[in-house]
């Protein structure tokens, strides 16, 4: 996976929408997140993109406010490649705010 702006590093984790990867950024030298979000050919209703992938950018969007350790900041959406079966898209976040997160004080109990 690659795209112009974002230099994949190494795979942080897969999931049922797509893959987290660390990525650098060339132009500053900073890691992000690199979030790859598989769209299916046709995407949501409508053929856009689904419809939790709006809401996701749109709350992301909307917690840009907030200064909190367990609040990824949304740094870039992006497009990425595209294949027959699949349009890519990409959310990137300050690599930071991820690999710092920490359990909230009623996660700590559920485990």
């Amino acid at each position: 996976m690659a795209t112009s702006r974002y230099e994949p590093v190494a795979e942080i984790g897969v999931g049922a929408y797509g893959t987290v990867y660390k990525a650098r950024d060339p132009h500053s030298g900073h890691f992000v997140a690199l979030k790859s979000v598989r769209v299916p050919n046709g995407g949501g209703a409508g053929g856009g993109l689904p419809i939790s992938t709006v809401r996701e950018v749109a709350l992301l969007r909307r917690l840009e406010a907030f200064e909190h350790p367990n609040v990824v900041r949304l740094m870039d959406v992006c497009a990425t490649s595209r294949t027959d079966r699949e349009i890519k898209r990409c959310f990137v976040e300050s690599l930071s705010s991820v690999e710092t997160l920490k359990p909230t004080s009623w996660a700590k109990s559920l485990t």
